[in-house]
């Protein structure tokens, strides 16, 4: 067993809170006393030291993500008069700016969502989390009193914001759009990753599902450009870190507008019997790489009651 501060608050933390509040409260302390240390490591081990080095920074953004969807649900403010997550609060910031590129306002990582190397450094998704939490930093210490922090936050969100329109949009073969990665020396990269998927940026309040630049990517993610775009009975999106449809892939839709089409593969496919994974064949919908992935399967959960309570509620 190890902890990916990713899976654990991304992931498994969203569906947590919907079956145990107090529970989730539980985790997400321990999550930010306990593994506070390494957040940002590629994995750890259970007694909080490191497993497997490499930096992620999604990994350091999300307790932050983590902490705004707990407060949101269950309006336990208490929890911030914790003392070690007042700590936890400073020290994530303190790693997030020791990211930040000397001269561009965007920030770098090591490994990708994947725990695969980046190929360049400045990842949009990876961004657009940084941009997030500053804003959740921001309200947060509002809500603690310090204004001026949280100015000061909101106009590093600000700034982060204008940095990814600037440097992190490129020509697509559709016109405008998000780029996976640059190196801000000229270079872009053109893919996706499910689990830390540009198809995300409306569900993080980054932009509208109607954006054209956003339209223009998700239309290239979804095509034969996309040499991860698997066809078939259960078509989907994987990565060079598995070749086969995503799990993570069926989330992302049901979290971004399109959850309707991702209905019936989920009636009819297989999956690890019944059991969420990391992939399956895009023939026959049965697991191909990840069998009874528990974190998976925690945002699955929580990715299709988000889904269906919009859809109650259109109807």
């Amino acid at each position: 067993a190890a902890f990916w501060a990713r899976d654990s608050f991304l992931w498994s933390f969203p569906a947590l809170l919907l079956v145990d509040k107090n529970r989730a409260r539980q985790a997400l302390l321990v999550g930010v006393t306990h593994y506070l240390r390494h957040v940002g490591e590629h994995a750890l081990y259970l007694n909080g030291t490191v497993l497997y080095p490499g930096f992620e920074l999604d990994e350091v953004c999300a307790p932050l993500l983590a902490l705004e969807h707990y407060l949101l649900v269950t309006k336990d403010s208490v929890i911030l008069e914790h003392p070690r997550v007042r700590e936890a609060l400073s020290y994530l910031l303190g790693i997030i700016n020791s990211r930040k590129h000397a001269e561009v306002d965007l920030y770098s990582t090591f490994l990708l969502p994947t725990d695969d190397p980046a190929t360049y450094p400045f990842v949009t998704y990876d961004n657009i989390l940084v941009w997030k939490a500053l804003l959740i930093l921001a309200e947060i210490w509002q809500l603690l009193g310090k204004s001026s922090l949280a100015a000061k936050l909101r106009g590093q969100a600000e700034v982060v914001q204008q940095a990814v329109w600037e440097h992190c949009v490129t020509d697509g073969p559709q016109g405008p759009m998000f780029a996976w990665a640059v190196d801000l020396a000229g270079n872009v990269e053109l893919r996706d990753e499910p689990p830390g998927s540009l198809t995300l940026l409306p569900y993080y309040g980054f932009c509208e599902t109607s954006h054209p630049v956003y339209e223009n990517t998700v239309r290239r993610i979804y095509s034969r450009a996309n040499p991860y775009f698997f066809q078939g009975h259960f078509p989907g999106v994987g990565s060079a870190h598995f070749s086969h449809p995503s799990t993570f892939d069926l989330c992302n839709r049901l979290l971004s507008g399109r959850g309707k089409e991702v209905l019936p593969l989920l009636r009819s496919a297989p999956l690890d019997q019944g059991l969420a994974c990391e992939s399956f064949d895009p023939e026959t919908g049965i697991v191909r790489t990840g069998a009874a992935f528990a974190s998976c399967a925690g945002f699955l959960a929580f990715a299709l009651t988000e889904f269906l309570s919009v859809l109650h509620h259109d109807i």
